[in-house]
């Protein structure tokens, strides 16, 4: 009897065991179920953190325009100038941007954008920020020497200015009859108009592009900031003249027509300067004495 007692204890107690070894093992397993979703939401939110810094840095400012401010600059040898750049938005970092010259032996330039002309030529200037990069030419000229006689110039020109705004004058006259004849349409008034503007803005570039070789350069500044200064009087004048016609098809009519006579006005100006660099007077009494240009 005691044997057989002592046999069902051990039963029981082994099966307590068993059962006691059960419950843990579903505790160990839960646990473990836990710290595996603790170390995925870990992971999670690092990943979260690295994004969120990492879409910081992508949405650092860039430029969206980044252009050299300064263009088309004419020095002399030895002259110097200082570039900058132009970005948009403002608030781009600009502190990394990086200066080079394509032709350092016409321009050097520095870190920080100061350019210096070594020698008659032209050269490039880059700057460079990131990928972006912009650039700007720059002519070195040699100081002009007058070195010939007026009049030997004037012989050298190969051309008579009075005979060539008579010439200009003549052609734009033709169109003007054509604008008078009273056989055309609007359309075609307003075509004709802008042939007079074309002709004589045509030949205010021929002008200026032979008067500024002669310039010093100090001329050369002077009469730029008087054609700058002229060309806003101009445009201003165009459009008020167009406001004149608001909405009409005569519009372009008055816009051409005023172009034409402020530019007509402008190259007996420039012709005046050029023949005083030549030994040629220019006769100013077509423009009959009207001051507006």
């Amino acid at each position: 009897m005691k044997k057989r007692w002592m046999t069902w204890l051990g039963l029981c107690l082994c099966t307590a065991l068993l059962a006691g070894c059960g419950k843990d093992t579903g505790e160990e397993q839960s646990a473990k179920k836990a710290t595996e979703s603790k170390t995925k939401q870990n992971v999670e939110e690092t990943t979260e953190e690295v994004t969120e810094e990492a879409t910081e840095e992508e949405t650092e400012v860039k430029p969206t325009i980044f252009q050299i401010a300064e263009q088309d600059i004419e020095l002399t040898p030895g002259g110097e100038a200082q570039l900058s750049v132009k970005v948009l938005p403002e608030n781009v970092d600009i502190s990394g941007v990086k200066w080079t010259s394509k032709n350092e032996e016409v321009i050097s330039v520095d870190s920080t954008g100061k350019v210096t002309a070594v020698k008659e030529g032209k050269a490039g200037i880059i700057a460079s920020l990131g990928k972006m990069n912009a650039t700007c030419t720059i002519t070195v000229k040699n100081a002009q020497a007058e070195t010939q006689p007026a009049t030997v110039q004037a012989a050298a020109a190969g051309y008579d200015l009075n005979q060539e705004l008579a010439g200009v004058e003549a052609q734009c006259q033709t169109v003007m009859d054509e604008l008078n004849s009273g056989n055309m349409t609007q359309m075609d008034m307003n075509r004709a108009a802008g042939r007079c503007y074309t002709i004589w803005d045509d030949e205010l570039n021929v002008l200026w592009d032979r008067l500024t070789p002669l310039l010093t350069e100090e001329e050369h500044s002077n009469y730029l900031a008087e054609q700058r200064a002229w060309i806003q009087e101009k445009e201003a004048a165009i459009e008020e003249a167009g406001l004149m016609w608001e909405g009409g098809s005569a519009r372009p009519l008055a816009e051409y027509t005023a172009g034409e006579e402020w530019t007509r006005k402008r190259c007996y100006v420039l012709a005046g300067y050029l023949g005083s660099k030549i030994g040629q007077t220019v006769d100013m009494s077509p423009l009959n004495n009207d001051s507006s240009y």
